[in-house]
């Protein structure tokens, strides 16, 4: 099902799943995202911006939380023995609603870049938040880029 606007419906975080690589795994929260930097240059004796570079493409180092339990039961499980930072896996955050239909955000080739581990005496439950860096988001079912791929220029329908 694709992705459709209802009046006074919305998305949060019972309709979302992860799934890295082939393992999905119930997680309490993710975060990721990408940018361009351009460049900007001015004449002298000015002070606008009279050219801008394309920009190079980046993307922001990403978290996932989850508990203590499914990270040594499941997310460990996974991993290998040795060097599991140096894997690349795709992660799928997906969006799923009955009324609204479905939808998903591609991060490809992330690495895990690190695995904390923080313990206290309480009542509280442990928790475990991941660090990971992608190549390359590809936002919605879509799958579009913030970016140009492979020195492509800008295509499709410009909306805006």
């Amino acid at each position: 099902m694709t992705l459709r606007r209802v009046a006074n419906v919305g998305f949060d975080g019972s309709n979302v799943t992860i799934s890295l690589g082939k393992l999905e795994i119930r997680i309490l929260s993710a975060s990721y995202g990408d940018s361009l930097k351009p460049e900007a240059l001015s004449y002298m004796g000015s002070q606008q911006i009279d050219e801008m570079s394309p920009g190079v493409y980046e993307t922001d180092e990403g978290k996932i939380k989850m508990s203590a339990v499914r990270f040594r039961t499941e997310f460990m499980s996974a991993m290998p023995a040795t060097g599991g930072g140096n894997i690349r896996i795709p992660i799928v955050v997906t969006r799923s609603h009955p009324d609204l239909g479905d939808d998903s955000d591609l991060l490809e080739n992330c690495r895990i870049t690190n695995l904390p581990a923080a313990v206290e005496n309480s009542a509280k439950l442990e928790e475990v938040e991941i660090t990971f860096k992608p190549t390359q988001i590809k936002w919605t079912n879509d799958r579009k880029t913030i970016n140009a791929l492979a020195g492509s220029q800008t295509t499709g329908a410009n909306g805006f």
